[in-house]
């Protein structure tokens, strides 16, 4: 106890007899029983015990009840408190730069205005009711030193905080209730403190690993205060958190384990850890009506709960800052929504009824949000897909049946390892958006399940890996092939199946393929490479629309391919692996073949056009035209039926200048000839061209002949070549120049096909030739220049 000088001793006897009560009343309320003594530091020597260092203290030093006042001007700022025992009324630091050794201080009220360091053990004894210490500057107790609460049951301590302050410091003592409010932070380098805490305003309370402290009571955390963890941590109380702003537990890219329950008295905001290192909830979180939104990596592990009302639910990311929430086992109380938002935002399922029971409110994706397994489920909630996001399963060995997802904005289907598989079932929309499906290889498919619908319109791409389709309609719309290998149901091939729709233009790029097991029909086939494997001789693909394509890609397979559209289909690709008694069947429309088909028979209903290779053609009313205006059609086999043949003459080189089939035998006996002429062009009289030439012969052909407008051709069977001789020319050739000729040495357009097949028999659709009036008297020396023409003597 300090010494009572004679100034303290009037002092104390003028309060003790209740005089001078004007001057009281200037008296703040803590200090009515005290003096309020101002440091000076003129004592040299830093100690409290020295009178000489202070003022208006009854030239004494502080004595019990006190209230000490650290303001400017003092001549030193490092202070030892000395005086054992002694507890002040309060101890207030107005300006930065003090600092206090010595003995613990014990004070009811603690005002901190400027940065103050105090490296003594700090005891704030409350008796009853709340006593709150000001806080507005930096406060640091360093290790080992600590703050110390020391409270009567039911008494209330309260740290206000303000202008950002930082109290660094370890929190022990014992107590009920400790509040931290305002805004500042607390640096919690131990939270020892038994009772309960409430944050509260802008308070912030950070601890990591063991500072955290063991078990203790429940963390009340509202406004847009927040518990931020500085190391990997597992923190044992209970919380409960909201309404509020902010995060209200930070675990700030560390591994955080909070062991206690987790409750929502309001909508709050969470940050977890990693994706290799999660903040767990693994006291389970009670989310009531109210909706917790997590940023950053959590987990609901094994044995912890997740429950809400159906008005609550757990919002996962948003479109700026992404999260992931790993449930591991069934959640049959979650009875609201989850929903994930943003690219990086996860939503893990690791168990069937890890999203809750199957009902509304469902699950929602949104802005390329995922939901994901690393389990092998079914998930029977509905899922909605919003804008790009995504439903996978995610690690080898999982696998992911999905049972009701619709979609709009897109949706993307994916394994993202090996040895997975995801199952679509039910796959709904109606805003004509597109669904892309990202396979991770062979072994992890993507798989359009029996039991289902794809109510969906929009176009269907396939980017990678293995896509299987089970059941009818699995395709429903336009199908983009693009580095990925679709396989058709393993089924009877003879079986006429609906697995793409009928109405589908299928289109492959990159490494694609199409492996047909049954036997499908599209409206097109387009694309510039891949691969349409038909596999078995009883299975095929029917290309049945109007439109004018071409597929640059290879068949292969011992399957057919069927055009019976009105449109063109323009192959350009090869038929030549596993292809042996392949036919390509051309009942309708048009098929020109630019690639090599040499295994592969064509049947003729249609028309066949092309300066390809065949293995054999076999006509069956239908009409065959070589080359590609003009050009040279290769058959390996026999050339042969009842139909027609047409070909254009342009000049007498075959191939270069006019129309050739080149095959092996011929059986054309019933064919018509229907022939055009190019490019003006008009032979002479005993003109002659190969338009069949064979390697082995054929049957003879009857006698017969065939016209291109007034210009008569006989058709000549020499024992190896088909031969048009011509035999008569226009009397009157025409002296202007041919209604829209093409340029020298152009061939038509493809458009113009058709009016060139037309030309049956009759008059080309096009003028024959140009020449001047004058040409006539020279008619002679024209035919004589006609060095490449056959003639017969």
């Amino acid at each position: 106890m300090t010494a009572m000088t004679p100034a303290r001793k009037l002092a104390a006897a003028v309060v003790g007899g209740g005089i001078l009560v004007t001057s009281l009343l200037t008296v703040p309320t803590a200090s009515a029983l005290g003096l309020t003594c101002d440091w000076t530091g003129a004592g040299a020597d830093g100690l409290w015990s020295n009178a000489a260092n202070w003022t208006n203290c009854a030239d004494a030093a502080p004595g019990e009840g006190d209230l000490l006042r650290f303001g400017a001007g003092a001549a030193t700022l490092a202070t030892t408190n000395d005086l054992v025992g002694v507890s002040f009324e309060d101890v207030e630091f107005a300006i930065g730069g003090y600092s206090v050794s010595g003995t613990p201080l014990r004070t009811d009220g603690l005002t901190v205005a400027g940065s103050t360091t105090l490296e003594v053990n700090v005891v704030l004894p409350v008796a009853a009711g709340e006593t709150a210490y000001q806080i507005s500057a930096p406060l640091t107790v360093p290790i080992p030193w600590e703050i110390e609460f020391d409270q009567e049951p039911l008494a209330v301590a309260s740290l206000q905080l303000s202008s950002g302050a930082v109290v660094d410091a370890r929190l022990d003592g014992a107590g009920d209730l400790l509040k931290i409010g305002g805004d500042g932070v607390v640096h919690a380098r131990g939270l020892s403190y038994p009772g309960s805490l409430e944050l509260s305003g802008n308070a912030r309370v950070r601890c990591g690993g063991i500072e955290c402290g063991l078990a203790g009571d429940p963390v009340t955390i509202t406004d847009a205060a927040g518990l931020e963890f500085t190391a990997d941590t597992a923190f044992a109380r209970s919380m409960q958190v909201g309404p509020g702003s902010g995060y209200a537990v930070d675990a700030a890219g560390h591994a955080v384990d909070l062991q206690g329950p987790v409750s929502l008295a309001g909508p709050a905001t969470v940050r977890g850890g990693q994706d290799s290192a999660p903040m767990l909830f693994s006291g389970g979180i009670a989310l009531a009506d109210h909706r917790l939104t997590v940023h950053g990596a959590t987990a609901v592990p094994l044995f912890a709960d997740l429950t809400s009302s159906a008005a609550g639910g757990l919002q996962i990311g948003s479109a700026d800052i992404p999260g992931s929430i790993r449930i591991e086992e069934g959640q049959l109380d979650h009875n609201g929504s989850t929903a994930a938002t943003g690219a990086g935002s996860v939503i893990v399922a690791d168990d069937a009824f890890a999203l809750g029971p199957d009902a509304l409110p469902g699950t929602t994706l949104e802005a390329g949000a995922t939901l994901g397994t690393d389990s092998v489920i079914t998930l029977a909630e509905e899922v909605q897909l919003v804008d790009g996001s995504a439903v996978a399963a995610l690690s080898s060995g999982g696998s992911l049946t999905l049972v009701n997802a619709s979609f709009s904005g897109g949706v993307n289907i994916q394994t993202r390892a090996a040895a997975t598989s995801l199952v679509i079932e039910q796959l709904s929309s109606s805003d004509g958006s597109s669904v892309v499906l990202s396979s991770a290889g062979a072994d992890a498919p993507i798989i359009f399940g029996a039991d289902g619908l794809s109510d969906y319109a929009g176009p269907t791409v396939a980017s990678s890996g293995a896509v299987q389709l089970d059941r009818d309609l699995s395709i429903p719309g336009d199908f983009r092939i693009v580095d990925a290998a679709v396989t058709t149901l393993h089924t009877l091939p003879d079986d006429l199946h609906d697995l793409i729709a009928d109405t589908s233009a299928v289109t492959i790029d990159g490494a694609g393929s199409l492996v047909v097991n049954d036997n499908e029909r599209i409206a097109s086939l387009a694309g510039p490479s891949g691969v349409v494997h038909v596999v078995h001789p009883d299975s095929g693909l029917t290309v049945a629309g109007s439109a004018a394509t071409t597929y640059e890609g290879d068949f292969m397979g011992h399957g057919h391919l069927t055009h019976e559209g009105t449109g063109t289909l323009h192959l350009t690709g090869d038929w030549t692996q596993a292809a042996l008694d392949s036919t390509l069947d051309a009942e309708a429309g048009t098929v020109i073949v630019d690639g090599s088909m040499p295994f592969t028979t064509a049947e003729v209903f249609g028309t066949l056009t092309g300066a390809g290779t065949l293995g054999e053609i076999v006509i069956d009313g239908g009409t065959v035209a070589p080359g590609t205006s003009p050009g040279c059609l290769t058959v390996e086999g026999a050339v042969s039926g009842s139909g027609t043949i047409a070909v254009e003459l342009g000049g007498a080189e075959p191939c270069t200048a006019h129309d050739q089939i080149l095959s092996q035998t011929q059986d054309l006996a019933t064919v018509t000839w229907a022939v055009a002429l190019t490019d003006g062009f008009q032979p002479g009289i005993g003109d002659e061209f190969v338009v069949v030439s064979t390697a082995n012969g054929g049957t003879a052909l009857p006698a017969s002949q065939a016209t291109a407008g007034d210009t008569v051709f006989d058709v000549v069977w020499d024992g190896s070549d088909v031969i048009l001789r011509t035999v008569e020319v226009p009397a009157d050739p025409p002296v202007g120049p041919p209604a829209n000729p093409a340029a020298p040495g152009v061939n038509p357009p493809q458009s113009e096909l058709p009016d060139r097949l037309a030309a049956t028999g009759g008059g080309s659709s096009w003028p024959l030739w140009v020449v001047a009036a004058g040409v006539l008297a020279a008619a002679g020396g024209l035919l004589a220049a006609r060095g490449g023409a056959r003639r017969r003597s």
